[in-house]
């Protein structure tokens, strides 16, 4: 298992109240790799196996894409359909991993539970990382504001289920 805490991060939240998200404050290079300023779900001593945002962009251009999905959102729409792989990468995820986060995320007694509803958990996913970005990460997309419009409110409520941290840098 990896163990972030033997590098410099803050805790920003936690994803349906139970996996733990980090920024990297230094670059990582031990049991995962993560470049100073990435989001990572997990990665602690005894918590889930480490998955690393590698396109913070993506994850908010989600949420664009789901107001209006006829729309191109800044050159990365039909990317968000079949390039996941570049947006996360999962460290020592075993197919054991795999299956009890999605059952995890799939759990009804989750207020915003991931419904297969035409979409992948892939996409859920991201939508759920967007939220967190936009709402109170959004110095990972310095530039973001000003090119796009306001995601609306709805959305955001409809696809957020963080749980916000208190400032905690380690």
């Amino acid at each position: 298992m990896s163990h972030i805490d033997s590098f410099q991060h803050r805790h920003v939240g936690n994803l349906l109240g139970r996996f733990p998200i980090y920024q990297a404050l230094e670059d990582i290079n031990g049991d995962f790799q993560a470049l100073s300023g990435q989001l990572i779900l997990g990665g602690g001593s005894g918590e889930h196996p480490a998955m690393v945002i590698n396109d913070a962009a993506a994850c908010v251009a989600a949420l664009y894409w789901l107001e209006d999905n006829s729309a191109k959102v800044a050159g990365v729409r039909d990317d968000l359909c079949f390039s996941y792989e570049r947006v996360f990468t999962f460290y020592q995820w075993f197919i054991e991993d795999f299956h009890h986060f999605f059952m995890f995320c799939e759990s009804s007694h989750q207020q915003w539970h991931y419904a297969d509803e035409g979409s992948c958990i892939e996409q859920w996913l991201m939508c759920q990382i967007g939220a967190l970005i936009y709402q109170h990460c959004p110095e990972l997309l310095p530039n973001w504001a000003k090119r796009q419009r306001v995601i609306s409110k709805t959305t955001l409520v409809a696809c957020s289920d963080i749980e916000l941290a208190s400032d905690q840098s380690h």
